[in-house]
């Protein structure tokens, strides 16, 4: 999925695996440093983890979650910069 909104252009790769069982990577791209927050919620919207909190880096970054202690069931993944969001569904297993 991708987000564009004035100067900030930001990209969130499929996630994988998924369906996860374990490690999750979560590749995003910037064509700009930013204030980002990535965070995993349940379907009712309730936060699971707050993956990352903090300033992004221009080009492709990659963060993690480790799935292995969360129930099985759809999440959903949030990208959230000041200006634009992406999510994307993760199934665990």
């Amino acid at each position: 999925s991708v987000a564009e909104n004035l100067n900030l252009k930001m990209e969130m790769l499929p996630a994988f695996p998924n369906p996860s069982k374990g490690i999750t990577c979560i590749p995003v791209t910037f064509n700009v440093s930013t204030p980002i927050i990535i965070t995993l919620t349940d379907i009712v919207g309730k936060v699971i983890s707050i993956i990352y909190n903090g300033q992004s880096k221009p080009g492709e970054q990659k963060f993690f979650i480790n799935t292995s202690n969360i129930a099985p069931g759809i999440y959903a993944l949030h990208l959230q910069s000041e200006n634009a969001s992406i999510t994307q569904r993760l199934v665990v297993k």
